[in-house]
């Protein structure tokens, strides 16, 4: 299936592969893979979109799904700081972030 060259995205800006593969090579962008880990690290077969497992090189890994307590609701802001933290400590210069999740939502 083609792609769209740009889609409307309201207030988040959308990244070609061009420009993703360009932040990873800026220190002062994060580019962060929001996956379970499983996927992140190619220990789960990809599905639609994802036609190849793994990830961007040099992205760093922060699931979704560690926001969210047991009972499905988003942790304290104490607790997603701390979260924030600790993903994101490998490039402690960098002053963008860059969200993926593999299927482009």
């Amino acid at each position: 299936e083609d792609f769209p060259e740009s889609w409307e995205t309201g207030f988040m800006p959308v990244f070609s592969v061009e420009q993703m593969v360009s932040n990873l090579t800026q220190s002062n962008v994060h580019v962060v893979d929001s996956r379970p880990a499983p996927r992140y690290n190619s220990k789960e077969e990809p599905t639609w979109p994802d036609p190849v497992a793994g990830h961007y090189p040099g992205a760093l890994n922060w699931p979704v799904p560690s926001n969210l307590t047991e009972d499905k609701l988003l942790r304290p802001e104490p607790e997603l700081r701390a979260l924030a933290e600790a993903a994101l400590c490998a490039k402690s210069s960098a002053n963008d972030t860059v969200f993926h999740c593999g299927s482009g939502v």
